[in-house]
């Protein structure tokens, strides 16, 4: 592929008629080239390694919040087994439980016809 590339661009830089371009003219350009393609390639490594980064980056984070909020999942052992939470959690259930009886309550009346 490249030697076609350089097969068109001499091809393209050949002298047409009066215009006479030197064989050291061509090897100036050829060099010019070069150099181009290896800032080009230069430049390409640095994104594909900059991106890169950036993903591994996004991942870790990712990683350090699915960890955290993961861990919230898991209720401390001493907070669990303490007075106060366990008559929270008596208290919780006990409304939960009382709520579900007005609310048969009222599904079971019967609704008022309006005129």
């Amino acid at each position: 592929m490249k030697r076609l590339l350089l097969a068109g661009a001499l091809f393209a830089c050949r002298p047409w008629g009066g215009h006479a371009q030197g064989v050291a003219t061509w090897v100036e350009q050829l060099a010019a080239l070069r150099t181009l393609e290896q800032t080009i390639q230069q430049g390409y490594t640095t994104v594909k390694n900059g991106l890169t980064q950036i993903g591994d980056i996004r991942y870790d984070e990712y990683q350090l919040h699915s960890q955290y909020y993961g861990s919230l999942a898991t209720v401390n052992p001493a907070i669990s087994s303490d007075a106060k939470t366990e008559r929270l959690v008596a208290t919780l259930n006990e409304l939960v439980q009382r709520l579900r009886m007005e609310l048969a309550y009222w599904q079971a009346q019967q609704p008022i016809d309006q005129p």
